[in-house]
């Protein structure tokens, strides 16, 4: 082997050491958007009290209560607490972000050794029926496929552009009435990564509902809610599945989301049958 082989040798060798390393420390370190994600998987949705993200708002009053807590992530003190409270995790979820629990009691219990078991085999449990629900959307995924049948290619798509569900559910009747196959949906950028460009000086465009004539400016409607959203993701798909049906023929949804946020999006991405 030559030397210049050699060094190609000494490069590869030095890349996989280091890959290891980061490899290693990824495996053993955590983020919100992970924790958020984790915290979906294990049922919390929708918004707290305040109308903020409710996964988002249970990892930021975590984080407040303790110090170094997102270090040692959420999940197991959130675990510990659902059994210590008997309540089902939207609750849980609810009166953590309000301020109402405080999950460092629970890091506490979970100093021994017998109750930290018994916390990793409730987040166990949550995160094994998590995987059972996006498998069984899995292999509904196929059967509508297998009835349906595939569109012929190649596939027309497009991004929704209206930002709210009501005049994203008008949009894509539009869309799909003129052949598209495939739509594709903005997430909205997270509060995480608002705050951090706001921090750093930069304007961000936020999702903002849109005034609709003849809608009062207090509904709480389908209107108000992100196109986006889990929520907004689910009525998109019922729909999307409506239309399939009549023109006989699968049409496929898509998500796009800030990097920060991927975690998350690809739970919910998994329980509301997101192709």
């Amino acid at each position: 082997m030559s030397d210049d082989w050699g060094s190609l040798d000494e490069l590869l060798r030095r890349a996989e050491t280091l890959a290891g390393a980061w490899g290693a420390r990824a495996r053993a370190s955590t983020t919100v958007g992970q924790e958020r994600a984790l915290l979906r998987l294990f049922g919390v949705h929708g918004l707290d009290r305040s109308g903020r993200p409710l996964a988002g708002a249970v990892v930021d009053q975590w984080s407040a209560q303790v110090p170094g807590g997102l270090s040692a992530g959420v999940t197991l003190p959130f675990a510990m607490a659902l059994l210590e409270y008997d309540l089902q995790p939207q609750q849980l979820a609810l009166d953590v972000a309000s301020g109402a629990i405080d999950l460092a009691l629970e890091a506490e219990l979970l100093r021994e050794s017998d109750r930290r078991a018994v916390a990793e085999t409730e987040a166990g449990r949550l995160a094994a029926g998590a995987l059972e629900r996006i498998d069984a959307n899995r292999t509904a995924r196929l059967e509508i496929l297998d009835l349906l049948g595939e569109r012929t290619r190649p596939w027309i798509g497009t991004t929704l552009l209206e930002p709210d569900v009501e005049g994203a559910l008008e949009e894509t009747a539009r869309l799909v009435g003129t052949g598209a196959d495939l739509l594709r949906v903005e997430v909205p950028v997270g509060r995480e990564l608002v705050d951090r460009l706001q921090d750093a000086g930069l304007d961000v465009a936020e999702w903002r509902q849109r005034d609709h004539p003849g809608r009062p400016a207090d509904s709480v409607a389908l209107e108000a809610v992100p196109i986006g959203s889990q929520r907004g993701l689910a009525e998109l798909r019922r729909a999307m599945d409506e239309a399939a049906a009549e023109r006989r023929g699968y049409i496929r949804v898509a998500t796009a989301a800030p990097a920060l946020g991927v975690p998350e999006s690809a739970v919910v991405a998994g329980f509301e049958r997101i192709d």
